[in-house]
């Protein structure tokens, strides 16, 4: 979406509560955020909660408040839905709690989700030894699906600049991976 007409329907949602405008929004970024919560929680009925309970969030912080970066804030929102929800479930298996920030391994066998835990831990500590900047554009771009133009966008460089970063960070994600299972710590 262009972001002229971005900033035009939030402008009609925070002066006219335009629910139409909303879902233009809504409908632009749905799958993003659908996909950034299942990766993140543990079952379906979970992210469909999360679903509803950051749009709600958003809509009530749009109708009040001017926003410059719309996706910014709507995934900030989805991350402090993902933190309540594990803060606040204490019932939760405990596989479940340690694939909180990653995929939820799906009709494996239990061999196969230890293995999926393993990797996914392996990877959440190697991305943890990044600089900040490389992690938040592998973050973006392969965990909220964000594209390379609004990517570029967010942290002030050039499309071309930032497809080139994007892929300087996994380069180095590759080699801090194979580094690690190399040395088996």
């Amino acid at each position: 979406m262009h972001p002229q007409r971005q900033q035009f329907l939030l402008f009609r949602i925070r002066v006219f509560k335009d629910h139409a405008s909303f879902e233009e929004l809504h409908k632009d970024f749905s799958e993003r955020l659908y996909r950034f919560l299942r990766s993140r929680l543990p079952t379906e009925s979970d992210t469909d909660d999360a679903v509803s309970l950051t749009l709600w969030r958003l809509w009530n912080y749009l109708t009040v408040s001017q926003v410059e970066h719309f996706s910014g804030l709507l995934f900030t929102i989805a991350r402090g839905v993902v933190a309540e929800h594990y803060r606040t479930r204490k019932d939760d298996a405990p596989l479940e709690a340690a694939l909180a920030e990653g995929k939820e391994p799906q009709a494996m066998d239990s061999e196969g989700k230890i293995v999926a835990t393993t990797e996914l831990e392996l990877l959440k500590r190697v991305i943890k030894r990044l600089p900040k900047e490389t992690r938040e554009v592998i973050e973006w771009r392969y965990f909220e699906g964000m594209p390379a133009d609004e990517i570029a966008q967010r942290i002030g460089k050039t499309v071309n600049a930032t497809r080139v970063m994007i892929h300087r960070a996994m380069k180095l994600l590759r080699e801090e991976l194979a580094n690690e299972q190399y040395d088996g710590t």
